[in-house]
């Protein structure tokens, strides 16, 4: 439903049911915290944002930088403000602002750039991220942030509209200029009316009109690639680092990544075009004897031949160049992912209602990008730690649970995946201080459990996560046997309320450097936590099925 039709307040009022569990000697019938992750999508008691909502932080500004919602009047946008839905971002003259979405990816503007932001739809726990931007003009550098497995970025130009699947583009939008753009990571696809074209890593395009047939990216003499990259790292600098919020924004953000919402497309403010910018002569002259269409002749023509011979002769180093700049964005890139994800995940763990709200969290970002799946889990662990609503032991126990579901869903090694988890957790409890024998017990039943429920061999991921947890007690000083125990504990009290084989699990766990061996036979005295709540609503199957599609 779009914004604008939502009123001031709507409630979504959740009808509780009561997931009561201790950790042994529990009917299974009766309690089955396995279903945690999956039953927990719960946004509690949400309240529908009105807009204008907020879709990112502004975390560099240069000089003057305004904003403009529609209808309303200008403001000048400072470090740290808020920027919003449906807002028309202008920069002035030499000057540049970087927009950090609330995914954590980046967004940037050169000087006499014009943006609107027409749709930012974010939610982790459902596993999407859908952007759409207007550029009308001005120098642009995207670099992607978390992963989420339904993932869109679309840019709309005045030639045409890409199609973002992936992590670093940078490129120019100016009057009487092709409209160019390069792949430093990741894949694009270009559309306008009279066709498409697919651009891959590493490749540049250019199209010099909403009619001309797109070209072939591998024609785009590299010259040409390297002058505009050139223009791009004069204005724009090297890419951004993602910024670290403050709990204020993360909070913000957190709050605002729950809400199902579709975000609607609005008019663009018109901006008086200013001169064609330096710097892009090679793009036009390029345009200008054909070689941005795709009507082009196979073999390039005399002038055409004439031109590439002059463009290498102007960038000599143009394969340099352009590595050099690829290599940046990739850089960041990957760092961007990291931040991106833990900012994200520890504002929703800080910020969760329940424990199995920050299971759903986890369960999403592992499927979508199991590589950090140890960022994931030690960000969750900080998070909430700052959550007076979840225990430390429930959210312990939810990360491990998540993670192992999440990594069953992506299809990749689930040992591998609940050892990283299970570590990072200790890490993360040592960072934030807590009483890490617990937490190792609640670490390792919660990914047995998980494992039992989905059909995966609790042995091997009993093993895995005592491995993960000795491994991050040995490497933060702590006394390893001890943790050992606690972790081979948490996991024998899985098996037994889960009717799997603990002796498997033993002789499994026994088998991990720093495990006091236990005899097969051993019956583990019950941990006992706080009842867990998990508010469920039987007829609402997903809470945010209203979401815009990705």
């Amino acid at each position: 439903m779009p914004l604008r039709r939502c009123g001031n307040l709507m409630r979504v009022f959740l009808q509780a049911k009561v997931l009561t569990y201790r950790w042994a000697g529990i009917r299974a019938a009766k309690y089955f915290l396995f279903l945690l992750p999956v039953l927990a999508i719960s946004i509690g008691e949400a309240k529908a944002a009105t807009p204008p909502i907020h879709v990112g932080h502004s975390i560099t500004i240069e000089k003057n930088v305004r904003g403009q919602i529609s209808g309303q009047k200008l403001r000048r946008i400072i470090l740290a403000e808020k920027i919003f839905f449906n807002e028309n971002i202008i920069t002035g003259d030499d000057s540049v602002i970087v927009i950090q979405f609330r995914d954590g990816s980046t967004f940037e503007i050169g000087a006499n750039g014009s943006a609107v932001i027409d749709e930012l739809a974010f939610n982790p726990a459902e596993g999407k991220s859908s952007k759409i931007i207007t550029l009308t003009q001005g120098t642009f550098r995207y670099i992607s942030g978390f992963i989420a497995t339904q993932s869109e970025f679309t840019l709309n130009t005045p030639t045409g509209t890409i199609g973002i699947r992936g992590s670093a583009v940078s490129g120019v939008i100016q009057p009487n200029v092709p409209t160019f753009f390069h792949v430093s990571s990741g894949s694009a696809t270009y559309t306008n009316d009279a066709g498409t074209s697919s651009v891959g890593e590493g490749q540049s395009m250019a199209a010099p009109s909403r009619t001309t047939p797109p070209m072939q990216p591998e024609r785009m003499p590299p010259a040409v690639t390297a002058q505009v990259l050139q223009l791009v790292q004069a204005t724009l600098g090297a890419p951004p680092a993602a910024q670290a919020l403050s709990s204020e924004q993360r909070a913000a953000d957190a709050a605002a990544n729950t809400v199902p919402t579709a975000l609607q497309q609005n008019a663009q403010a018109q901006i008086a075009p200013p001169p064609t910018a330096a710097g892009l002569s090679l793009l036009t002259a390029a345009a200008n004897v054909g070689l941005l269409s795709a009507a082009a002749p196979a073999a390039p023509t005399a002038a055409q031949q004439t031109f590439i011979a002059q463009a290498q002769a102007a960038v000599p180093n143009a394969a340099a160049i352009i590595s050099t700049a690829s290599a940046q964005d990739k850089q960041q890139n990957t760092a961007n992912t990291a931040a991106g994800t833990a900012t994200v995940i520890t504002g929703a763990s800080e910020n969760a209602q329940n424990a199995g709200q920050i299971a759903a969290v986890i369960q999403s970002a592992v499927g979508a990008n199991p590589n950090i799946a140890g960022v994931i889990a030690t960000s969750a662990t900080v998070g909430a730690a700052a959550n007076s609503a979840v225990s430390a032991t429930d959210a312990a126990q939810a990360v491990t649970s998540g993670a192992v579901q999440g990594a069953v869903g992506a299809g990749v090694d689930v040992s591998a995946v609940a050892q990283a988890a299970a570590g990072a957790v200790i890490a993360g409890t040592v960072q934030v201080g807590g009483n890490v024998a617990e937490i190792a017990a609640a670490a390792s039943n919660g990914a047995v459990r998980a494992a039992a429920l989905v059909n995966v061999d609790v042995a091997a991921i009993a093993q895995a996560s005592t491995t993960g947890v000795v491994t991050a007690a040995g490497a933060a000083n702590l006394e390893v046997a001890d943790l050992a125990a606690a972790s081979q504990q948490g996991a024998i009290s899985a098996a037994e309320a889960t009717g799997a084989d603990v002796t498997a699990i033993v002789q499994a766990t026994n088998q991990v450097a720093g495990v006091p061996p236990a005899p097969t036979d051993t019956v583990v005295a019950p941990l006992v936590t706080e009842p867990l709540e998990i508010l469920v609503d039987p007829e609402v199957e997903n809470p945010t099925q209203n979401a815009s599609p990705s």
